[in-house]
C-alpha cells in the first residue's frame, strides 16, 4: 500500500465498483466520508456546459503493480489482510489460516487510473446552478462537508500471498461475494503458502483522490459563480457499505485501523 500513498491516493480496504470520478462524497464525521451514490450533475446544472469528461484506462507506473510485503505484526497490515480475505468464502473442502507473526504480500495487477480535468471541473461549478429541490445541500456546503471524486486507481485483478499453515494440498475454488459476480482461486502452491487471486470482469477501485466543494463566503445563493473547489486534504476514512473503511495512508495508522 506504500505505492498508493506515494501517489496521493486514499486507499480502500475493500475494493469497490461504485467509486468513480465525478461521484459525490459526504462527510459523516470528522475525516470520514461516504458515497452519496450520485454524480455531480445530479446536484448542479448549467445551460450550455457539461461536467468534464472522464479520461479512462490510463496506465499507471510499474511501481503500483509491484508486490508489496505486509508484515502482519503491524496491526494495520493484519487488519487489511483480514478485510480482504473476509470477502471470500470457501466450499468447506479446505481452508487456510494466517497469524500475526507471519508475512504476506499484496499485489494489484495491471492497475490503471481514471481522472478528470480539474480546470474544467472548476469552470463547470463556477457556471453551475444548484438544482431546484437541492437547497438542503447548501448547509453541507457551508460546513465544507461535500466532496467530488476526481481520480481513481482501478484494476480487475489482485493477488494476496500468505505464509500460512495449510489444511490440505488441494486447490480451492473461492466464490467472491459483495464485490462482483465473479470467483477467485486459492492455490496452495507449496507447503505453508497460499495465494488468493481475484480476477473479475469489471474494474474495482482500490484508491481515489477528491476535491472539496465549497460556497464562496458572503454569497448566499445557489446561482452561478457561487461554488468553487479546492484539494481535499482532510479525508481520512472512506466508509463503505461493508463497514470496512478506506484509510488515508500515513506513517501511523493506529487511529485508522479497519473495523473487522
Amino acid at each position: 500500500m506504500e505505492s498508493l500513498r506515494n501517489l496521493g491516493y486514499t486507499a480502500l480496504t475493500i475494493p469497490a465498483e461504485d467509486i468513480k470520478p465525478l461521484m459525490l462524497l459526504l462527510k459523516t464525521s470528522r475525516g470520514v466520508v461516504g458515497n452519496l451514490n450520485s454524480p455531480i450533475d445530479d446536484l448542479w446544472e448549467t445551460v450550455d456546459m457539461r461536467p468534464p469528461a472522464v479520461n479512462g484506462d490510463i496506465p499507471l507506473p510499474a511501481l503500483v503493480s509491484g508486490s508489496e510485503k505486509l508484515d502482519l505484526k503491524v496491526e494495520s497490515n493484519f487488519n487489511l489482510l483480514k478485510a480482504l480475505t473476509s470477502i471470500l468464502s470457501t466450499d468447506a473442502s479446505a481452508s487456510f489460516t494466517f497469524e500475526k507473526n507471519g508475512e504476506a504480500s499484496y499485489q494489484i495487477v495491471e492497475p490503471k487510473k481514471d481522472n478528470i480535468n480539474i480546470i474544467k471541473l472548476d469552470a463547470f461549478l463556477q457556471n453551475a446552478t444548484l438544482k431546484a429541490g437541492s437547497e438542503s445541500i447548501l448547509e453541507k456546503l457551508e460546513d465544507g462537508d461535500l466532496y467530488v471524486v476526481t481520480e481513481i486507481m482501478k484494476a480487475k485483478e489482485f493477488v494476496v500471498e500468505i505464509e500460512a499453515e495449510m489444511d490440505t494440498s488441494a486447490s480451492l475454488k473461492v466464490p467472491v461475494k459483495e464485490i462482483v459476480d465473479a470467483s477467485g482461486n486459492v492455490v496452495l502452491e507449496k507447503e505453508k503458502k497460499s495465494v488468493i487471486r481475484y480476477k473479475g470482469d469489471q474494474y474495482l477501485t482500490f484508491g481515489f483522490k477528491a476535491y472539496k466543494i465549497f460556497r464562496k463566503k458572503g454569497i448566499f445563493s445557489s446561482n452561478p459563480g457561487t461554488f468553487r473547489i479546492r484539494p481535499a486534504e482532510d479525508i481520512k476514512i472512506y466508509r463503505s457499505d461493508e463497514e470496512f473503511p478506506a484509510v488515508q495512508l500515513a506513517d501511523t495508522l493506529t487511529e485508522l485501523q479497519p473495523i473487522i
